[in-house]
């Protein structure tokens, strides 16, 4: 009990947060998460893929499955087929 006191006091004079820097710590993990998780998706449109649509909906609706993020990666690693003027693939 006498630790946890002195410790207390020793915060309260210093002036620090009790999570000083914590806060930053968590920001940058949810950002880097969430980059993660839709980097099927991110690289989809980078490559201008054909599926570009189906593959944000499997990555939004499936990833907690991690199958379906696994799925949804590999697909959008797949051949992209390229059109004409006309809408045809070539």
């Amino acid at each position: 009990m006498l630790w946890s006191t002195s410790a207390a006091w020793a915060q309260e004079a210093s002036g620090a947060a009790p999570a000083e820097g914590l806060e930053g710590f968590v920001v940058g993990a949810f950002v880097f998460g969430l980059f993660l998780v839709m980097s099927p998706a991110i690289n989809a449109f980078r490559r201008g893929h054909h599926q570009k649509w189906p593959i944000l909906l499997t990555t939004m609706l499936l990833s907690w499955t991690v199958i379906g993020w696994f799925v949804a990666l590999i697909w959008s690693w797949s051949a992209v087929k390229k059109t004409d003027e006309q809408g045809r693939i070539e």
